[in-house]
């Protein structure tokens, strides 16, 4: 339980970037050795918005794992999922399945 506390502040620390935005000009990230990585899987819809997550986990493992759900600051008006892309890396490097979620933002203007 004391490893799980650890991992969810983390978690929370990584995500108190409020302004984190889409990474632009960096080449694609690929998996480490290891790691199954998959990308822009579609999980769902925000009104008309197709929502997306990026998935890593280890590439040999048996059973159950648990999984680390990391979601992007912004408070619903900024920020991009993709930021978070090494992050997950990492979690998947420990043992842990782990995603970084793209949410509906609020349309500029309201």
């Amino acid at each position: 339980m004391k490893r799980l506390a650890l991992i969810f502040s983390l978690a929370v620390v990584l995500n108190s970037s409020a302004l984190a935005q889409q990474p632009k000009g960096k080449a694609e990230p690929q998996a480490p050795a290891g790691e199954v990585y998959e990308k822009d899987v579609e999980f769902g819809n925000g009104g008309e918005t197709a929502l997306h997550l990026d998935i890593a986990r280890p590439e040999k493992a048996e059973g159950r794992l648990p999984c680390i759900v990391v979601i992007h600051g912004g408070g619903w008006r900024g920020g991009h999922y993709k930021v978070h892309v090494p992050q997950i890396f990492e979690f998947a490097k420990q043992g842990y399945v782990s995603a970084t979620v793209q949410y509906r933002l609020v349309p500029s203007g309201r």
